[in-house]
């Protein structure tokens, strides 16, 4: 990406995301939470390759908020790993939000403020917080 700051690289990821859903690259939204909703309860070879998927994309996020964490940016007291569990949380709701609402883009909005605001408040005490983007 080109994106050397963990932060902002999970926005940007997270920003692509929203993007194609925008886009209207599926028409049921995003294919691996559309496939994971309906193949989850099925044991098989379909559920395995979809949980690999997520649980790389997971990995990939949580890997990112460590070395922020490291680097100073996320307070070191933070739950990693709830915290993108969290931010995880918030695309899949926009998702279907998205959907639910004929593509309202009001609901991609909530899921980028959401995500945003989280992010700032696993900053450290006491350091200034970043302007909204």
């Amino acid at each position: 990406l080109g994106i050397e700051d963990p932060i902002e690289r999970i926005l940007a990821l997270c920003d692509a995301f929203f993007s194609h859903l925008e886009r209207g690259v599926f028409p049921g939204g995003c294919f691996f939470i559309s496939v994971a909703a309906e193949f989850d309860t099925h044991p098989g070879e379909v559920k395995e390759r979809v949980a690999d998927f997520q649980q790389k994309w997971f990995s990939r996020l949580e890997a990112l908020a460590r070395q922020a964490q490291e680097a100073g940016q996320i307070a070191l007291d933070e739950d990693i790993t709830q915290l993108i569990f969290e931010v995880d949380a918030f695309l899949l709701m926009a998702n279907m939000s998205f959907l639910l609402n004929n593509n309202d883009p009001v609901a991609l909005e909530r899921g980028r403020r959401s995500i945003r605001a989280r992010l700032e408040r696993a900053r450290p005490a006491g350091e200034p917080a970043k302007k909204p983007a």
